[in-house]
């Protein structure tokens, strides 16, 4: 019976942490005006999320294919593809 009691009382400190984690997490990023704009930039790169992977994926395919190239690296990939969101969120262009 001891068992059980202590159980529940360190899932109560678990979800007080991460209750406590989200509160500050909603706080920092609806109650300042760096959270705000930090927000603002996340929802601008969701909602071209669709278009930012189209693009990538159509550069891509028209790049020519009669020689094979050696596979890029992970972080090159993945560096390439922040590139591009980077600067369909800044409005420029390449």
């Amino acid at each position: 019976m001891k068992n059980q009691t202590n159980h529940q009382s360190s899932n109560f400190w678990f979800g007080f942490a991460v209750g406590s984690l989200c509160a500050a997490g909603a706080g920092y990023f609806f109650g300042t005006k760096s959270g705000r704009a930090t927000t603002q930039k996340m929802l601008d790169l969701f909602d071209n999320w669709e278009d930012t992977l189209q693009h990538l994926l159509e550069h891509h395919q028209s790049q020519p294919q009669d020689k094979p190239s050696p596979k890029p690296s992970t972080i090159s990939v993945i560096e390439k593809i922040r590139s591009e969101i980077n600067a369909r969120t800044t409005g420029k262009n390449h």
